[in-house]
């Protein structure tokens, strides 16, 4: 029991950011914090936006094309190029996050696993345990049904 323990601390250090990070930013969507309002001069902070994006659709948001406007075909494909590295480097980071993230998964799951697997482990809070991780599948399991 202290070697389980141990792992399901040093798991949860790990992942605590990315759960707090989701936390947040999935509340900021649940009160359309991230839209902000529909008329006025207020503009959201770039940061809110980008976090908002990375939680929904899990990219960075690739380069408009830029380029259409320039007129000297020279610029014209000097700025696609450019615009074609500047596109390639999201993409990468796109799948560097794609894999942090699948990494902090396996780690929210594998401390959660070890969390209830410690907690049954306890004579005197295992019914407890018990109630509350069915709870926790029955209630959302009620709230998507109704």
């Amino acid at each position: 029991m202290k070697k389980l323990r141990q792992i399901h601390l040093l798991i949860g250090c790990f992942v605590a950011p990315l759960a707090i990070f989701f936390a947040v930013s999935g509340a900021s969507q649940m009160f359309n914090l991230h839209r902000g309002p529909m008329a006025g001069s207020y503009r959201l902070p770039k940061m809110v936006k980008t976090i908002s994006k990375l939680h929904m659709n899990e990219f960075f948001e690739a380069e408009n094309d830029r380029c259409f406007a320039i007129e000297d075909e020279a610029e014209k494909e000097k700025c696609k190029k450019e615009q074609e590295t500047a596109n390639a480097r999201l993409r990468f980071k796109g799948r560097l996050y794609s894999t942090a993230m699948a990494l902090g998964a396996i780690g929210i799951f594998s401390n959660a696993v070890t969390g209830i697997w410690m907690a049954l482990g306890l004579k005197k809070w295992k019914k407890t345990a018990i109630v509350l991780a069915a709870l926790g599948l029955l209630v959302p399991a009620v709230v998507l049904i109704l």
